[in-house]
């Protein structure tokens, strides 16, 4: 899931080019079959593959490039497209139908395939420079997934490549269970802060004066808030966000925050330990700006 999310990050695939797929993309889920039957068509005619091996072949294998063609349009990237050219190719003709630059062939004919559509259904000139643009990135990191397969065919490392994608296929899925559990814990730990933020309110609310209440509120709801931050942050880290460090040097600076409000509560005359945390939180604010910053560029 991440290696397919870095690879969009990768060839710059934003939401917006995902939202203009879509958009076009529901008006071409009827010629699923259509566009199946034309790359085929496409196919057999240019390396001359006879008429029953076709038949075959096409049953074998289109549906790959079914499947491939769905998840376009719906703004997905797939490797079903992989699929249907290294089976269909490597399998069945792999000397002599199958050259480098014949699969270039074939992606040309489906990016004509994609931008004919696109002109037909587009209102403006703009919206088809808009989706064209987003459908074309598509396109670009499909044949660099079928690229890379291929240059690994070639290699004669198949075997050690496939070996370490289950690794990192495994790896995977465990981090995601990982980063499952961290939200549960947090989302537990939220629910927690928040009860307890309320049951300190109530429970001190008739015994202290209102200035130190407030302090003191706004110390346990700062430890709410650093626990919503760490939540939010793992949650992006799952739809694929890379990871921030700013949110860390955040924590830290909201601890030194809520160290300096106990002491102001608590009329403590110790003023170098005082000074030290507004130094710190000047400090830590300082690199958490500039963390901020780097991370939004």
């Amino acid at each position: 899931m991440f290696r397919l999310k870095e690879l969009s990050r990768s060839f710059d695939i934003s939401e917006r080019d995902k939202d203009n797929i879509r958009r076009l993309g529901v008006n071409l889920i009827d010629k699923r079959e259509i566009f199946i039957t034309d790359v085929m068509d496409y196919i057999a005619k240019k390396y001359d593959i006879p008429a029953k091996i076709k038949e075959s072949i096409s049953k074998k294998y289109s549906h790959h490039l079914g499947s491939w063609f769905d998840a376009t349009i719906s703004g997905k990237i797939s490797k079903d497209i992989v699929s249907f050219l290294m089976d269909f190719n490597l399998s069945q003709y792999s000397h002599q139908y199958y050259i480098d630059d014949r699969m270039s062939n074939v992606f040309s004919f489906i990016r004509m395939y994609f931008m004919e559509q696109i002109y037909n259904l587009a209102n403006t000139e703009w919206e088809y420079q808009e989706v064209s643009k987003s459908f074309s990135k598509m396109l670009d990191l499909s044949q660099y997934m079928v690229n890379h397969d291929y240059l690994i065919y070639k290699s004669g490392l198949k075997s050690d490549i496939r070996m370490k994608d289950y690794i990192i296929k495994y790896a995977e899925k465990f981090s995601v269970i990982i980063h499952t559990l961290l939200i549960l814990f947090l989302v537990a730990m939220t629910v927690g802060a928040v009860t307890y933020f309320v049951y300190d309110i109530f429970k001190t609310f008739d015994t202290v004066p209102m200035n130190k209440l407030f302090i003191t509120a706004l110390g346990s709801l700062l430890i709410v808030w650093v626990l919503g931050e760490l939540l939010h942050s793992e949650i992006q880290m799952l739809k694929g966000d890379s990871f921030k460090i700013s949110i860390f040097v955040g924590v830290v600076l909201i601890a030194f925050i809520r160290d300096l409000l106990i002491m102001t509560l608590k009329h403590e005359e110790n003023y170098q330990f005082s000074l030290l945390l507004l130094l710190g939180v000047l400090v830590i604010g300082f690199i958490y700006w500039l963390l901020q910053r780097v991370e939004k560029k």
